[in-house]
Formats: C-alpha cells, structure tokens, sequence
C-alpha cells in the first residue's frame, strides 16, 4: 500500500515536473532553439539547393552577366554535376576556356567566361551545337537579364 502511495506521489511529482515543463514551455523551445542551431545550415542547404534548381545558379551569379551565356534547349528536370561537368566542357568546344556551366532544372541554363570576348565566341559558335542530342541555344546573357 504504502509503495502505491509512493507511486501516487511519484504521478504527482511527474504531473509537477510536467506543469514545470509545460511552463518551461520556453524551455523546450530552447530544446528546439537547439535544433535551430541545425535549422540554419537545413535553411542554407535548402537556399543552395533551392538556387541551383533555378534558372541561374548560384555559381553563375557570381560572375557579370557580360560574362554568361544562356543555354536553353536542353531537357528539363535533367539536374546533376555530371551534366553541369558535360556542359562545362562542351561549351569549352569554342576553343575558349569555359569557367563555370550549369543546367537548371527548366531545360535551361547558363556558362561563364573570362571574357566578354570570349563569352561571344563560345555563344556565336555553340548557338545551333548537338549536346546531349539535343540542339542547343545560346544568346548572352545581358539581353535575357
């Protein structure tokens, strides 16, 4: 008897914890405040994912538009780095330097270059290529911005 009188006094004990809890509700927002600490990197991760899913990529921001040709004509939802990689070194084809490519998920996307100049090749010779069996189209970037 005196052990279920413990017991109740234990039920209670847990009743008081969990009215300290729930007015520890702050508390256990600290809890998760503690996962907001995961919750940061979840949101730049998703923000990174959520660019390169775009119609320009984060990568490709980081050059001047004078720098960058669009590429469309290439098939949508068709996103991976070995693709951005194919692309990369197609538009190398030009017989300038190709510094950065990159597909979105749309079918379209973009290439940069050191050089205006060699911007323009790459976008005069590629415009029309075959890549991936499909024609691509290339203008510069500045008249798409």
């Amino acid at each position: 008897g005196a052990v279920s009188a413990k017991g109740a006094v234990s039920a209670k004990g847990a009743v008081s914890a969990k009215g300290a809890e729930s007015g520890k509700g702050k508390g256990s927002g600290d809890n998760w405040g503690g996962c907001g600490v995961w919750q940061p990197m979840f949101n730049a991760m998703m923000s990174v994912l959520a660019k390169g899913a775009g119609k320009a990529g984060g990568g490709l921001r980081n050059f001047k538009p004078e720098l960058r040709v669009w590429v469309s004509g290439l098939p949508p939802n068709n996103v991976s780095k070995e693709l951005n990689m194919k692309l990369k070194e197609h538009m190398s084809l030009a017989g300038v330097p190709c510094l950065f490519a990159e597909v979105g998920k749309s079918g379209t996307g973009g290439a940069a270059f050191k050089t205006n100049s060699e911007a323009l090749v790459a976008c005069s010779t590629l415009n029309g290529s075959q890549f991936e069996g499909v024609t691509l189209q290339c203008d510069m970037w500045s008249g798409k911005a």
